[in-house]
């Protein structure tokens, strides 16, 4: 998020787009974008679409977190089982990444 981004919509398979704004006085690192659980087993389509108000806004997505869960075989799959079927786009500048069983960044 930062001055040069602007607003932004997240669409989930079917369902209805909604808008977003990514806009601030300063940069910020670390901002979850967008959020969703509980997305039940399969497949599913996630479409993210830069809306620039002005001229030159870009919309910065660091990472991508998507984790299910299916067994749970360490104390941090306990702590994800509690959001089963979850997705975290991100901003930020992410030096380090830990990926543990069932986790992709």
């Amino acid at each position: 998020m930062g001055p040069q981004h602007g607003p932004y919509s997240v669409k989930l398979d079917s369902g209805q787009a909604s808008t977003y704004n990514a806009t601030a006085s300063v940069p910020l690192y670390g901002v979850t974008l967008y959020y969703a659980d509980n997305l039940g087993d399969g497949q599913h389509q996630l479409v993210v679409t830069n809306l620039p108000a002005t001229n030159g806004q870009e919309l910065g997505i660091d990472y991508a977190l998507v984790s299910s869960i299916r067994s749970i075989s360490s104390p941090l799959d306990r702590v994800l089982c509690s959001f089963p079927n979850r997705l975290i786009l991100s901003s930020g500048n992410s030096s380090t990444t830990t990926t543990s069983p069932g986790v992709a960044r």
